[in-house]
């Protein structure tokens, strides 16, 4: 299986929620068609948890919050800063594809976030 299938079949779970167009549920990092040896998945890409992820030979990190605390994962201000700089070197250095599940997951029914917003 490649990066790109785990991502179709997140997308198959779509039942109309999501603008594909617009959303950032998209690969942040990696080759989507390299060869899937591991998937770890986290709320937040937080630096610690892709080493684990690395040490757990999972070349794949889903993740729900944005890489680099920008919701739109735009470059911008944020790699001023020397850690986030290393946390960029570290996911492009070991190949780590990081794959975005946030739009698709807040817009769940009945268990989203959208629902508890909604209707709670």
């Amino acid at each position: 299986m490649k990066a790109r299938d785990v991502g179709e079949y997140l997308r198959s779970m779509d039942k109309g929620w999501v603008n594909w167009e617009t959303t950032v549920d998209t690969f942040k990092a990696g080759d989507p068609e390299a060869i899937v040896t591991g998937i770890a998945v986290g709320w937040q890409s937080y630096t610690w948890a892709l080493k684990r992820a690395l040490e757990l030979n999972c070349n794949i990190f889903i993740t729900h919050e944005p890489n680099y605390y920008d919701h739109f994962d735009s470059d911008g201000i944020v790699f001023r800063y020397e850690n986030i700089r290393a946390k960029r070197k570290l996911v492009e250095e070991s190949g780590l594809i990081i794959l975005r599940c946030h739009d698709l997951w807040d817009r769940i029914p009945d268990i989203g976030v959208l629902r508890v917003i909604m209707y709670d």
